[in-house]
């Protein structure tokens, strides 16, 4: 495989563009619910605008950007694409391991049948706020929690199985607690 040499004018055009093409798939990925973070971002819009940074001819007439927008939407379809799949491992791993958020909040295995009908009601109304709370996260802020946080898993090898690295895992989860955070502070008050 030969390695391909940028001239002066394509490293200048990559140069130029590089911090629009970051906004760009950015967008496009926030359009599609996929979030990640900004070094990923960064990476998609680097290899679009290498790829279309060889292939731009301005003989035909197009601006850079127009001709460029083309390999960002096909980067972010592939990036999306790939986050489909990962979805799918996802709710295979949990299905793997039987557990989903319905099936942790409907057992009765946490329940002390020797507890006053006082503590049951309240444990009751905390399993119901931790229901809605994880309900409201996006699935891969609820697979996050339910693997770390209820089963116990741990934070690296849970990222390892389900194609993520440790700290962008970190930083959903540390996200995902934000967005619960309000439920509970109701139920303290």
């Amino acid at each position: 495989m030969t390695s391909f040499q940028f001239t002066e004018l394509q490293k200048e055009l990559i140069l130029k563009s590089r911090t629009s093409a970051a906004r760009v798939v950015g967008s496009l990925l926030r359009r599609s619910n996929c979030f990640l973070d900004r070094t990923e971002i960064q990476s998609i819009a680097d290899i679009a605008l290498c790829e279309a940074a060889r292939n731009f001819d301005s003989d035909r007439g197009n601006s850079f950007m127009s001709y460029l927008f083309l390999y960002l939407k096909g980067a972010v379809m592939k990036e999306i694409k790939k986050n489909q799949r990962i979805s799918v491992i996802e709710g295979s791993y949990l299905s793997a391991t039987s557990y989903s958020s319905e099936r942790i909040f409907e057992s009765n295995e946490l329940v002390d049948e020797s507890a006053s009908p006082e503590e049951l009601f309240r444990h009751y109304e905390l399993r119901a706020v931790c229901r809605s709370a994880l309900q409201s996260l996006l699935p891969l802020e609820r697979n996050t929690i339910i693997g770390i946080d209820i089963l116990g898993s741990n934070v690296t090898k849970f990222a390892q199985s389900i194609g993520y690295s440790r700290p962008y895992l970190s930083s959903v989860r540390k996200k995902a607690i934000q967005k619960m955070q309000p439920y509970f502070e109701k139920l303290a008050a």
